[in-house]
């Protein structure tokens, strides 16, 4: 009787704590949700991953092109080994980054922070 009291209160706690992971790791937004970039050039982004100019001219592309207000949509979401979320977007209109890069990847939480990104709520 006490192995079976045992076990059950084994499996009770592992279905609990799994619980708990799948909280702490839930995103605010999910694959097909709207966000709308704020800076106004490509040098004040520190948490939306831009290459370097050159990278951008090398592939034919225009660096200078305006990015403030511009929707993007997010295609995927992952979560690296620190726990930190990290989405990859594209644009809303179906058009390239700068004419070159079809997505770039942003670090969720630290961009909202930093005030690159909005979540766009009313889609």
């Amino acid at each position: 009787m006490k192995n079976y009291l045992t076990i059950g209160l084994l499996t009770l706690g592992m279905i609990s704590a799994q619980a708990q992971i799948s909280e702490k790791n839930s995103s605010p937004i999910e694959v097909g949700d709207t966000i709308i970039l704020n800076k106004a050039t490509i040098d004040d982004y520190t948490y939306v991953d831009f290459p370097r100019r050159n990278f951008i001219l090398k592939k034919g592309g225009l660096p200078a092109k305006n990015l403030n207000g511009s929707a993007v949509i997010v295609t995927d979401i992952a979560i690296d080994n620190k726990n930190r979320t990290k989405v990859k977007v594209k644009p809303a209109d179906g058009s390239k980054f700068f004419n070159a890069l079809t997505s770039v990847t942003i670090q969720l939480q630290e961009a909202v922070d930093n005030g690159e990104i909005v979540l766009n709520k009313f889609q």
